[in-house]
């Protein structure tokens, strides 16, 4: 049995498989999350979620009510600010691997994207 509040903080994880956990020892094996780390002038392709796109205060504080054009970009990281970073962007076709003539410059959560690739 967990003490309650250590059960209480596990219940908040949310990026963490807590499918490990062991009864007979009383404890979880949480791997280390791994993957691309963004670093400044570097590209990517990224596919964005659907919040970036709801998030008004990103969009209307961080990007004077900007917002990208398509979901999959390819990305320069031109800043980086905890977890917050700055790109000039061009639409990406994922499919046919080509630029699109969608370009965005502006502010991205790292919460609100996923790494497809480093250019």
């Amino acid at each position: 049995m967990l003490n309650k509040i250590i059960e209480q903080q596990l219940s908040k994880v949310r990026t963490a498989d807590l499918g490990t956990y062991n009864t007979e020892t009383n404890t979880y094996f949480i791997r280390k999350k791994g993957g691309i780390k963004l670093e400044e002038n570097n590209g990517y392709i990224i596919r964005l979620k659907d919040s970036a796109f709801t998030n008004t205060i990103l969009i209307n504080n961080w990007n004077h009510g900007s917002s990208p054009k398509t979901n999959c970009l390819k990305i320069d990281v031109t800043r980086k600010m905890d977890n917050m970073i700055k790109v000039i962007s061009v639409g990406y076709d994922l499919t046919l691997k080509q630029d699109l003539d969608k370009y965005w410059s502006g502010w991205l959560s790292i919460d609100n994207i996923e790494i497809i690739q480093k250019l």
